[in-house]
Formats: C-alpha cells, structure tokens, sequence
C-alpha cells in the first residue's frame, strides 16, 4: 500500500532493507560465484 511510504520511519527502514538485500544477492562476490557454478 502506497500509504505506508508516507511514514519516514518505515520508509527508511524498507529502504535499508531494499539495501541490504541487493548488496546480498548481487554482490561481485556472490556473482563470481554463480558463474564459477555454472561452468564448473
């Protein structure tokens, strides 16, 4: 619900989330790692 984006702490805190997610999934690491996977 858009609604909720008004409220700046949640917000925020959906945002650090968003952050950490990406930096856990599409990381250079974990990329490395999937094509090492694939071809090995």
């Amino acid at each position: 619900n858009a609604l909720v984006l008004l409220d700046d702490k949640t917000r925020k805190q959906m945002g650090r989330n968003a952050n950490l997610l990406l930096k856990s999934k599409f990381s250079v690491d974990n990329a490395a790692e999937t094509v090492l996977n694939i071809l090995s």
